[in-house]
């Protein structure tokens, strides 16, 4: 058995369960603790409604599992003290979590438990996925925890306090995510206003995003540099061949530097790859360098 829960465990009998006062031995403290019945599948039941209240962003309901008196431990933070300190914390972090990302899910995998009398501890790994829009692969964070849990009068169990490491550091990931999605925002803005400026034949927008060396290699592999683009544009022919509804599309950012792929059916199905790369000493403005399109056959 794990060290720490094990002194955990007889730290907790032989301070809460009355029995033990007059038998203070460590053969004692194991008799009394359960790792095996009913009680423990009731303190795994709240691991697995902190995770519902985690994905649904729902701070109250996540509160509503925690004492009124929680002591609440995050890796690079203050203590907290108190269900409301508590709520508050995840009350803002579901805010910056569910507005940035698509998907959040949260995992609690408990690896044990011990129920001694009205007390209980359990350890365990959690599993925290982020995944952005048009971006194939999540974020990931990892780590483990500790929770001790407190039988509330009715019978039911609460969270009592908790302390939690990252396998990495958490908040350096957190950061991570947070800029990763706010480049995706960026670079989507710079797609829409490209979108924008073809159908409105807006020549100089479009002259700010494509690079200065932008191409472009058509279905039929002829290759037209940026000023072809720019007459072609300014003359309106056709005024919406290059605006095609696009779909299956996916971003791989790797640093300053964005592939994006995806398909267009219009005319002729075609797919495509973009290559748009961030430019310095211009507030970070995406740029098109690249795009190329393969005909779709018939069938696929």
């Amino acid at each position: 058995m794990d060290v720490l829960l094990e002194r955990l465990s007889r730290a907790i009998s032989l301070g809460f369960a009355a029995g033990l006062l007059l038998d203070p031995s460590p053969a004692a403290a194991q008799d009394r603790c359960d790792t095996i019945g009913g009680e423990t599948a009731a303190v795994r039941e709240v691991s697995a409604a902190i995770d519902r209240a985690f994905v649904a962003g729902d701070a109250a309901a996540l509160a509503a599992l925690v004492a009124e008196d929680a002591v609440w431990m995050p890796p690079d933070e203050p203590t907290l003290v108190g269900r409301a300190a508590v709520r508050t914390r995840y009350e803002e972090l579901f805010r910056e979590l569910h507005g940035r990302f698509r998907d959040v899910s949260h995992t609690l995998e408990v690896d044990e438990v011990r129920v001694c009398g009205d007390w209980a501890m359990s350890r365990g790994r959690y599993r925290l996925e982020l995944s952005l829009p048009s971006v194939p692969r999540p974020i990931v964070i990892t780590g483990k925890n500790v929770h001790s849990y407190r039988r509330a009068p009715r019978g039911t169990w609460l969270v009592s306090s908790d302390i939690w490491n990252a396998d990495a550091p958490a908040r350096r990931g957190l950061e991570a995510a947070s800029a990763r999605s706010a480049d995706l925002q960026s670079l989507e803005a710079a797609r829409a206003e490209l979108r924008r400026a073809l159908t409105e034949i807006d020549v100089e927008a479009a002259d700010r995003i494509w690079a200065d060396d932008y191409v472009l290699t058509t279905r039929n592999g002829v290759v037209r540099t940026k000023a072809y683009r720019l007459e072609w544009l300014a003359a309106g022919i056709p005024r919406y061949q290059g605006v095609r509804e696009e779909r299956d599309v996916h971003i791989r950012l790797y640093g300053d530097v964005a592939l994006v792929t995806g398909r267009s059916d219009a005319n002729v199905p075609r797919r495509f790859m973009a290559v748009w790369v961030r430019e310095e000493g211009q507030e970070g403005r995406w740029r098109l360098v690249a795009r190329q399109h393969t005909v779709v056959p018939p069938g696929l």
